[in-house]
């Protein structure tokens, strides 16, 4: 004797079908994921971008003798800095957690014309 056919299953959205929970689109891992991003970024771990070194005097021309404040940026974190002004090593620092520095040094008195301003940092 054969079985009596077994009743198809309801389609979807019909009245009686199953409803099945959608699936999450992983909201939870990409929150955290900027989570531990952001973590790492205020302990000074994350890796830092890469932005062209910069240097800036404020004010940027003077007589011999003058004082000009030095701004550095987009230097290697927390590494050693020298600043020279016409061969002459002016101030020897280190820069900040992101590659940063600001100093005011005294330019030579003895320098005449255009001096040059020059902020060096080991090779890597």
């Amino acid at each position: 004797m054969l079985a009596p056919p077994s009743p198809a299953p309801p389609s979807a959205g019909a009245p009686g079908a199953p409803v099945r929970p959608r699936r999450a689109r992983r909201p939870l891992v990409r929150t955290a994921l900027v989570a531990v991003a952001a973590l790492l970024a205020a302990l000074g771990l994350a890796a830092p971008a890469h932005a062209a070194p910069g240097l800036a005097l404020s004010p940027s021309s003077g007589p011999a003798g003058s004082a000009t404040t030095v701004t550095g940026s987009g230097l290697t974190p927390r590494s050693a800095v020298t600043v020279t002004a016409a061969g002459s090593v002016l101030i020897r620092m280190r820069t900040d957690g992101v590659g940063g520095f600001r100093t005011t040094v005294t330019l030579p008195a003895a320098a005449t014309g255009a001096v040059e301003v020059a902020a060096e940092t080991p090779p890597l």
